[in-house]
């Protein structure tokens, strides 16, 4: 998963040294690959094929009793990671409203990833094959995921809740990840 999550750190880390007026707390990973297309593929494409093939692999391996709350959560990462990567592949235009035109698709696909995360979460919460702390993780997640959506970017901006929730992404496939193979009936 590391090798996933590298190529994205080194472009911002490079776009940061790059365009000097670029904040991490002010412009969304949206805005920077607006300015050259092309950083759209390591900014999303990447990472999100990356978890996608993560995810897949998972779902895969599952054992034949794992149960069905878990094979949805593993589903819904699977969404997740497409609809991540699909934000690389869509058009964005920081200069035009959201709702206008291409950039439409783009906030699409990034509501759809908002809304996996939140499934997944949920998913992985009823889950009886994940521990019971497992699932106490995943009940806050299930709150903090809405919570980081809609009131995230009023106190600290959209692009600051859009890492957060990345975070949390990346936290919640390890800790559904670490409860996968438990067998409980």
């Amino acid at each position: 998963m590391v090798l996933t999550w590298l190529p994205p750190l080194v472009v911002v880390a490079w776009a940061t040294l790059a365009w000097p007026e670029y904040s991490h707390l002010r412009h969304s990973l949206s805005q920077l690959a607006a300015h050259a297309p092309w950083l759209g593929i390591p900014l999303f494409l990447w990472p999100g094929l990356g978890m996608a093939w993560h995810a897949h692999r998972t779902r895969d391996r599952l054992p034949e009793g794992s149960g069905l709350g878990l094979r949805l959560a593993w589903q819904m990462a699977l969404l997740a990671a497409l609809a991540f990567a699909l934000q690389g592949v869509l058009p964005f235009d920081a200069a035009r409203p959201a709702d206008e035109d291409a950039n439409r698709l783009h906030v699409l696909a990034g509501m759809l990833w908002w809304l996996c995360l939140w499934l997944m979460a949920g998913c992985a919460m009823l889950a009886r094959t994940l521990p019971g702390r497992g699932r106490l993780w995943m009940a806050l997640l299930w709150l903090a995921i809405p919570a980081l959506a809609l009131l995230a970017p009023a106190f600290t901006g959209g692009a600051l809740a859009l890492r957060l929730a990345v975070l949390l992404w990346i936290l919640m496939v390890l800790i559904v990840r670490g409860g996968r193979f438990r067998n409980r009936s």
